[in-house]
């Protein structure tokens, strides 16, 4: 059985949601729990959310650190990219997502739990249009930690897709030298 969590980042002045699927054969719940833990927070309580200030609180930033890590070790990453304008329609996108990313990696067959975090609206039949997943829509990030790997992940590849809009080389520089350290510490 495999995971897949899905979260988005929106950025209404650049006019663009990215959703991001994190998928893993493990549950990142407890891991998640175990990492806001370490990182002096209360599991359930407190959260990664990609939108809080991190330049003061010390504690954010090393549950986010904790999080990529989460990230680069644990995961396999599917994004949609649609219009801000568009927003409605982000649950129906993040299902097409998904069936491209079940049929591309053949794991039609399997059986997968899916989480959408709450304010991904899906309707009755597209949370009963995959046979072998277990679909949950509008789950709290707080009690199903793999959504807040979602949030990061798609919060870093929105930063990417805005840096690249931007146009701005120093942003697209910095952007590239995470990637190539997150796959570097892949190997």
């Amino acid at each position: 059985m495999g995971y897949f969590y899905f979260d988005e980042s929106i950025h209404e002045t650049a006019g663009f949601i990215v959703g991001a699927f994190v998928y893993s054969e493990i549950d990142l719940t407890p891991l998640v729990l175990d990492a806001i833990e370490t990182a002096g927070l209360r599991p359930k309580l407190d959260e990664y959310k990609s939108s809080l200030p991190m330049s003061k609180n010390s504690q954010q930033r090393e549950l986010r650190s904790r999080m990529a890590k989460l990230l680069q070790l644990h995961v396999r990453t599917a994004l949609v990219v649609i219009p801000s304008a568009e927003r409605a329609r982000l649950g129906s996108a993040a299902i097409a997502c998904l069936a491209k990313v079940l049929g591309a990696n053949s794991l039609l067959d399997s059986q997968h739990k899916v989480y959408f975090d709450e304010g991904i609206n899906l309707t009755r039949l597209e949370r009963a249009s995959f046979g072998n997943c277990i679909i949950k829509d509008q789950c709290d990030s707080k009690e199903v930690g793999g959504i807040q790997v979602a949030d990061l992940a798609a919060h870093y590849l929105a930063t990417m897709l805005k840096d690249e809009m931007t146009n701005d080389d120093d942003k697209k520089k910095s952007s590239l030298v995470k990637i190539t350290a997150m796959q570097m510490e892949q190997r």
